[in-house]
């Protein structure tokens, strides 16, 4: 058929069937636009039978032509007259504000191909299939995607690994957001979650012998508990593997072969030396199964805090008991009523004391545990974990002068020199613990000997002395962490911030246990006088700030 025979036919449809309808248009249309001799738009007919949108009528996109020739300046083809959803997606992702001065169509079909050939994308060959994906990406990426094909994903996916994640497996497909935009799968916020959902897959850990703990680790671990805390500067799993070039740790050029690593920490943390490979890179610094020290440090301080905070628990049991089944029976002489127990500036020392631990147990545990109720304040404002972190080191700082003020006190006053030696250890404190047992099990008649200072006050005192330098001397360390990694092991800063974890929990369970006990909630003093309870008075006689 010549170009005028093609005219002429093609006018007569357009004039008898009017306007065109669904399955009976085809014909009509590719009467010229199914030759490619006549000079109008080709389209392959056998292509078109085959694609995704072989049940359509050409109307259906072209709307409005109705005459031939087709008039100029017509109603352009919109995909979001059948994709809407997908196209306002489009808009709001990062392609979408690039293509925004262009046609809608045009987008699409930059990455979808031609209109009247589009397939499927399980079909191969779709270039939005698994194959042709990082093909198709890459004719706006180039040195992305040949990074990616180099890299251990790349060739996993060009061996055929149906497992092997594409560009669409971590970016999205059509809300494609930079990594600057906190909701993108792969801003810092939320890579580790991506990446979880593969190397956290215990079926894909299983098939391709690789570790199915390391996202469990790494969010557990320094890096991702800080992440999850809101500091964005965290180093994330792109950090130190890389982005798309991520190659296995066995290959040399692997950012985190053994030989580099050094190099890949010191990124974050100058001065990071050889030491960061003695350690594992993902360890759990309050939990883990593996024969490490952390594993050691677990279960020793599980041990040390159940049998510290269960025997305080006991004795101050018994004790409550005894008092509460003895009314009238106070352990204490009535002097001890009278005694002025802290002068103006030891309360202006515990004062200091109490708020500072107050303060960096709750940052403390709240940075551990950001998305807690409890740890909620922190998340109001953008900057909050700043926030966070730098009340936690004032009140460390607070701390710490209080703790050499103390030492400074003790060593240079009368009433702090003498303090210091009455509050020593003595080997009759052994012997008054028993026969206070003794006395509140029934198995004694006179309790032991009261002193300035007894057994109670000592053990608290010299563990709050311990504890301080504890948790001053791990959390220097972890403070100063770009020295710690450049001079020592890392397993050595791992011990520390397990410790450093520990030990806060030892002491925020023996302070309610044992300090709240003696001071609040004993029938003896003040202000918690549980005498009401026999109907008797409240002594209004007691002050005793102990």
């Amino acid at each position: 058929m010549n170009r005028t025979a093609c005219i002429l036919l093609a006018a007569t449809l357009f004039l008898a069937i009017s306007p065109l309808r669904a399955g009976s248009d085809h014909d009509t249309c590719l009467a010229c636009h199914g030759d490619k001799t006549s000079g109008a738009p080709f389209v392959q007919p056998k292509l078109f039978q085959r694609s995704i949108h072989q049940g359509l009528s050409c109307a259906d996109c072209h709307e409005g032509i109705t005459e031939y020739p087709h008039p100029t300046g017509r109603k352009k083809v919109q995909c979001a007259t059948c994709h809407a959803d997908m196209a306002d997606t489009f808009r709001a992702s990062h392609h979408g504000r690039f293509w925004k001065d262009v046609r809608e169509p045009e987008a699409c079909l930059r990455c979808h191909g031609s209109p009247h050939a589009i397939l499927p994308p399980s079909d191969d060959r779709s270039p939005i299939s698994r194959g042709k994906l990082p093909e198709t990406c890459g004719k706006c990426h180039p040195q992305v995607v040949k990074d990616y094909l180099g890299s251990v994903h790349g060739t996993a996916m060009r061996n055929g690994v149906a497992e092997a994640p594409v560009c669409t497996s971590c970016h999205g497909e059509h809300k494609f957001l930079g990594p600057d935009d906190p909701d993108s799968p792969v801003s810092a916020q939320r890579i580790p979650e991506t990446c979880s959902q593969c190397h956290a897959s215990v079926a894909i850990a299983g098939q391709f012998k690789i570790n199915p703990d390391v996202a469990k680790t790494y969010q557990g671990g320094f890096h991702g508990v800080a992440l999850k805390a809101g500091v964005l500067k965290a180093a994330n799993c792109s950090s130190c593997h890389g982005v798309h070039n991520i190659l296995p740790p066995s290959d040399p050029r692997s950012t985190v072969n053994p030989a580099n690593l050094a190099q890949t920490c010191s990124k974050c943390h100058p001065g990071a030396g050889a030491g960061v490979i003695q350690g594992r890179m993902h360890e759990n610094p309050r939990d883990t199964e593996q024969k490490t020290p952390i594993n050691f440090i677990k279960w020793m301080y599980f041990w040390l805090i159940l049998l510290t905070v269960g025997g305080m628990a006991t004795h101050n049991g018994l004790d409550f008991i005894y008092k509460l089944t003895h009314p009238g029976h106070s352990l204490y002489p009535e002097s001890f009523y009278q005694e002025t127990r802290l002068e103006r500036v030891e309360r202006m020392q515990h004062a200091l004391l109490a708020c500072s631990f107050v303060t960096l147990a709750y940052t403390g545990f709240a940075h551990t545990w950001p998305k807690a109720w409890w740890a909620a304040p922190f998340s109001w404002f953008a900057d909050g974990a700043a926030w966070r972190h730098g009340i936690h080191m004032g009140a460390a700082a607070v701390l710490l002068g209080t703790s050499l003020f103390h030492i400074a006190y003790l060593a240079f006053t009368d009433r702090g020199r003498r303090q210091f030696k009455a509050i020593l250890p003595a080997m009759h404190d052994l012997g008054d613990l028993q026969q206070r047992l003794m006395y509140v099990l029934g198995r004694r008649k006179t309790p032991p000997p009261h002193r300035h200072f007894t057994y109670i006050e000592k053990a608290e005192y010299w563990a709050l002395v311990w504890g301080t330098g504890v948790m001053g001397l791990t959390g220097s360390f972890v403070f100063f962490k770009n020295w710690s990694l450049g001079n020592m092991p890392k397993w050595i800063l791992d011990v520390f911030l397990s410790v450093h974890f520990w030990e806060a929990v030892l002491a925020s369970l023996a302070i309610p246990v044992w300090h709240f006990y003696w001071v609040l909630f004993d029938p003896d003093v003040y202000p918690m006088n549980w005498s009401w309870l026999h109907g008797r008075p409240r002594r209004s006689d007691k002050k005793t700030p102990r």
